[in-house]
């Protein structure tokens, strides 16, 4: 066991000395006042209280917090707790007592059974004080770090969902879709109220669903049919998209993960006739696979690394679960799991 921080620091040391003089001073009945060389006795005594009681609880307890949570088992917390303590401290107490016992009078006088109740009880007494001490101090800072932790979650998830909205509702994609909407006007009206229609629905989806943790299946995958839509519109033979989704597969997804994912794809592989972007979304067991061919530019475009790491992030803030990436020399494969209420 590891000396605690605690006596490492001056202040604390002062501390201990300091209390261990008083308690001397409390707890001898006199002893400790007859003379210079018993109030050092008794102070030494003491100290061996004080160091042995703060060292063991403080081992007790965090070894109990590590196995037991206050917030998801606090009773049984409770229990387990006190009970250790209070076992360990009155234990601690009659055995320094006895030691200190022998090493001064040269054993325990009088009837061991009455000496043993009479310092069991006062070390009971004392246990019970300082278990109580510790087991309040434990569970309010066990209770302030949760709602430091649950106001953090929170807030980095108003942080995420933010810019998850900046992300979709950016003004590249905006300048785009309306060029790509210019021209259709003049030259296929028809397609063009299909791609307004599209581009309404997309927008449409992503301030409904902004200050959602999770989406259903279904609806995620009509909002990317609407997105691919408008891309297909855009990027015409250059890109080419296989959605492989089963309409019937049940489960919950992040807001916008596939979007950002196919965007994520488009920014940084290079895009044209020549050299066309092949992108798969499609079900891998309890998974959603978005792959892409790998056509890396010669300079590596500027990035935030915003979406993927968005992703994950919010998925440690709901789920135990990961987005993985699978990366070979020729293709880019990133899983997005899918989530289930329970």
């Amino acid at each position: 066991m590891k000396c605690p921080y605690y006596f490492k620091q001056p202040l604390s040391l002062l501390i201990v000395l300091i209390g261990s003089m008083i308690t001397a001073v409390l707890f001898s009945k006199g002893y400790a006042l007859a003379s210079p060389l018993n109030f050092i006795i008794a102070t030494v005594w003491s100290m061996a209280i004080w160091v042995t009681q703060w060292i063991g609880n403080e081992y007790i307890h965090e070894k109990i917090d590590s196995q037991i949570s206050w917030l998801e088992q606090p009773v049984k917390r409770l229990a387990v707790g006190f009970i250790a303590l209070v076992t360990y401290s009155a234990s601690d107490i009659i055995i320094v007592n006895a030691i200190f016992t022998t090493l001064i009078k040269g054993g325990i006088e009088g009837d061991i059974y009455h000496w043993a109740l009479t310092n069991g009880r006062l070390a009971v007494i004392i246990a019970l004080i300082i278990t109580s001490t510790i087991t309040s101090i434990s569970f309010f800072q066990s209770w302030r770090k949760s709602a430091v932790n649950e106001e953090k979650a929170n807030t980095e998830l108003l942080d995420f969902q933010y810019k998850s909205l900046v992300n979709q509702v950016n003004p590249h994609f905006l300048f785009n879709s309306l060029n790509v909407l210019t021209s259709l006007v003049h030259e296929n009206p028809d397609l063009a109220v299909k791609f307004i229609q599209q581009l309404s629905k997309v927008y449409r989806y992503t301030l409904e669903n902004r200050g959602r943790d999770l989406v259903s299946f279904e609806d995620e995958k009509k909002f990317i049919e609407s997105y691919l839509f408008l891309l297909n519109i855009r990027f015409e033979d250059s890109l080419k998209v296989e959605l492989k989704m089963d309409d019937k597969k049940e489960g919950m997804l992040i807001p916008m993960a596939l979007q950002m994912l196919v965007e994520n794809a488009i920014k940084h592989n290079v895009i044209s006739r020549q050299k066309p972007l092949n992108l798969v979304i499609e079900l891998c067991d309890d998974v959603v696979c978005v792959s892409n061919n790998l056509q890396l530019p010669d300079s590596k475009p500027h990035s935030t690394g915003f979406g993927l790491e968005n992703i994950n992030k919010r998925l440690q803030l709901i789920s135990e679960k990961t987005m993985e990436i699978v990366q070979t020399e020729s293709t880019f494969t990133a899983k997005l799991p899918i989530l289930t209420i329970e």
